[in-house]
């Protein structure tokens, strides 16, 4: 991939407009002296440059569309300006477009935009090559008549194009050198990205790492609503009580529930088949089998979701009732009788890693 090669997706109502491009000359550009009465107070800002409507349409480079945070539509155009572009945001409506100074981007070709539609929020995500090969994320989004820069003093890396939302405000980039899978999931909190988890795949400590994290890319990577599970939960010795009942902790339906109560609760699947004797619906976060009237007989969830070794396991649960390996899935376990169910921990035997904990009938 050149340096010079940008994809930009639009996460939200995307419509590209080509241009001819026509540098922008400052002799066209209009410094507001605008009354409070002709635009929202919010706009009233001190240096700001507007631009009318007109010149915007003829020297753009190309536009699209996006709704705001508040549901109001705008039009986001590109100008050239010297080795770089700005952005200049028009509310529909308006005949003056406001242009933000203090953004810059780099992507010189329309032809290369992408179009992807996310709820409930609406992001500009801007991708460009560096020299290693990677890709740099600048993300951004519309609110209160302004472009807010999401990224700028927080930098996105990646492989491909491989970045999407998740879910409201988080987003999970996937990152590959040759030698390691990176999967790193993100939260937007006071417009600044936190990195709130990664998890590797690699060789170092277990045998078929690279083959895991490159068949976990191809699903994530063909499959738009799937996402590799994050730590988003906190082993404690309650979960003992919650598989007593039946229940898996975070999920929201229970064993003996049906499979139309489970398709209401987390809607279709991205992945069926059969595992265990029954049919099988995948999630991100969970798998569900069913008997042959459609009930739920075992849960199983993603390991990644608490991050523990089997050590760590027994620490914070307590000393299984069983421990052993299976020759089938070459996984080793700890199982726990709670009533009539198990609760079992499977762990990567290379590093004791939790890869899933299922409960089930005993």
């Amino acid at each position: 991939m050149k340096k010079t090669t940008i994809l930009i997706f639009l996460l939200s109502f995307l419509v590209g407009c080509s241009n001819d491009l026509t540098p922008l000359d400052e002799n066209v550009k209009q410094t507001a002296s605008i009354q409070t009465n002709q635009l929202d107070p919010y706009l009233q800002k001190q240096n700001d440059t507007w631009i009318d409507r007109m010149v915007l349409e003829q020297n753009s480079h190309f536009s699209f569309r996006v709704k705001a945070r508040e549901n109001e539509d705008y039009v986001i155009f590109v100008l050239e300006s010297d080795h770089s572009y700005r952005l200049a945001l028009l509310k529909e409506g308006e005949d003056q477009g406001l242009v933000e100074e203090d953004i810059e981007v780099f992507f010189p070709d329309e032809s290369l935009v992408l179009s992807r539609s996310f709820q409930p929020e609406q992001f500009l995500v801007f991708m460009q090559a560096d020299q290693t090969g990677l890709n740099m994320a600048e993300l951004f989004y519309v609110a209160d008549g302004r472009i807010e820069w999401i990224t700028k003093n927080t930098k996105l890396f990646f492989s491909d194009t491989n970045i999407k939302l998740i879910k409201e405000n988080t987003f999970q980039t996937v990152s590959y050198n040759g030698d390691e899978w990176k999967f790193t999931t993100w939260e937007l909190k006071n417009n600044k990205l936190h990195d709130i988890d990664a998890t590797l795949y690699n060789n170092t400590h277990d045998p078929y790492g690279l083959l895991k994290g490159e068949y976990w890319f191809e699903i994530w990577n063909e499959t738009p609503e799937m996402f590799l599970a994050y730590q988003d939960l906190e082993l404690t010795k309650g979960w003992i009580a919650v598989a007593a009942m039946g229940q898996m902790v975070g999920s929201p339906v229970a064993i003996g529930d049906s499979k139309q109560k489970l398709v209401e609760e987390l809607g279709q699947p991205f992945e069926e088949g059969y595992y265990e004797g029954g049919p099988y619906f995948g999630y991100s976060n969970f798998m569900f089998i069913f008997d042959e009237a459609e009930k739920i007989t075992h849960i199983a969830m993603n390991g990644n979701r608490i991050k523990k070794t089997l050590n760590e396991v027994k620490e914070i649960v307590g000393k299984p009732d069983k421990e052993g390996f299976n020759e089938m899935t070459e996984e080793v376990f700890f199982q726990y009788t709670v009533g009539n169910y198990l609760l079992k921990f499977n762990a990567n035997p290379h590093d004791g890693m939790v890869v899933d904990v299922w409960v089930y009938e005993r």
